[in-house]
């Protein structure tokens, strides 16, 4: 009786093994798989991309292009009287206020000077 019940532990336990087996080898094949059908949904999706890339890159290009030649050359001062102008022949440019204290403006939490000075002028 102990060596039919030793019998079958052996039998199960051999069982278990080939089925552990099996199933780490059907694992293996699954992600084999997986893995070529991502390969290949990311083939088709950079070949479906690649021309409308192309055409963007040609759009960009010929709008560069159209830009530099359409950019006014620069004149001799004496020409440009119109246009306001440093002392160095460069154009005056408007300083831009920093980003975080637009930011705080928008959201009211500072409050421009030129309303500081009417606020405190009507008081």
């Amino acid at each position: 009786m102990e060596q039919k019940v030793k019998l079958l532990q052996q039998n199960a336990s051999e069982r278990e093994t080939s089925f552990h087996r099996e199933m780490e080898d059907l694992r293996f094949q699954f992600d084999e798989q997986m893995i070529t059908v991502v390969e290949e949904q990311v083939s088709q999706a950079l070949q479906s991309q690649t021309p409308h890339l192309l055409d963007e890159q040609k759009d960009v290009e010929s709008t560069r292009q159209v830009k530099e030649e359409s950019a006014p050359t620069l004149q001799a001062p004496e020409l440009q009287e119109d246009s306001p102008v440093c002392e160095d022949g460069a154009p005056k440019q408007k300083k831009k206020k920093s980003f975080w204290k637009r930011v705080c403006q928008f959201f009211g939490l500072k409050k421009k000077k030129k309303e500081k000075r009417q606020e405190s002028t009507s008081n």
